[in-house]
């Protein structure tokens, strides 16, 4: 009976552990002993240990990852598979001045000016070669919180987080690329413009040089 009971209880510590480590809890002590029910337990211990030491260093990969998506001079968006905003990062709320609370589940339409073809998400079939996972680069205008628009390169991803299909969403203000796109384009014009009235002067002047060459002087020649 002694042995029997003994059997029983390191049994049901077996048991108790296996359940620990299937719901992730701490397990209880490990069991005393050279037999089999000892040996069960030890294999258990090390499988937890193994556990334990990978999520630690999972989580410390996602925190890093976590990490660079923040700082990112990029702004990002994660939309669920309906096209809801589920994750934002602070370059995001900084260039719209938005709060993440004020943007989840909403549309990422809501960040661009009416009018304006904004996909919902990226759908893609698992076959499509990588190319077909990216879209190409939109040039539109998006719309802070106080309403100023501003000018914006916006792209799509699709990825596959823990088997669910999402869409990365990456929004680049495009402000300073267009003021020096118009910095450019009013220099040349008003280099056209100084100039246009000199170079016509003077393009007159060598062509009467052209026709009339007899009439010059030796001295003007």
């Amino acid at each position: 009976y002694l042995f029997s009971s003994r059997v029983t209880a390191r049994l049901s510590v077996i048991n108790d552990n296996i359940a620990r480590l299937k719901d992730g809890h701490i397990l209880k002590p490990q069991l005393t002993g050279q037999d089999e029910i000892a040996l069960v337990d030890a294999v258990i211990h090390e499988t937890a240990s193994t556990l334990r030491q990978e999520m630690n260093q999972l989580k410390v990969s996602e925190a890093k990852v976590r990490e660079l998506i923040e700082n990112l001079p990029v702004g990002i968006a994660m939309l669920d598979h309906n096209g809801a905003i589920e994750f934002l990062n602070s370059t995001l709320e900084a260039d719209f001045n938005y709060s993440s609370h004020q943007l989840l589940g909403k549309r990422i339409s809501k960040l661009f000016a009416a009018g304006q073809n904004i996909p919902s998400t990226l759908i893609v079939d698992s076959g499509d070669s990588d190319d077909n996972k990216i879209s190409r680069a939109q040039e539109l205008i998006a719309v802070r919180r106080d309403g100023e628009q501003f000018p914006v390169d916006f792209m799509m991803a699709a990825v596959e987080i823990e088997g669910e299909p999402k869409t990365l969403a990456m929004i680049i203000d495009a402000s300073e690329k267009h003021a020096i796109k118009k910095m450019r384009q009013d220099f040349v014009s008003m280099v056209h413009s100084e100039l246009k009235e000199p170079l016509t002067k003077v393009g007159g002047f060598l062509n009467r040089l052209g026709v009339g060459a007899s009439a010059v002087s030796p001295k003007a020649a």
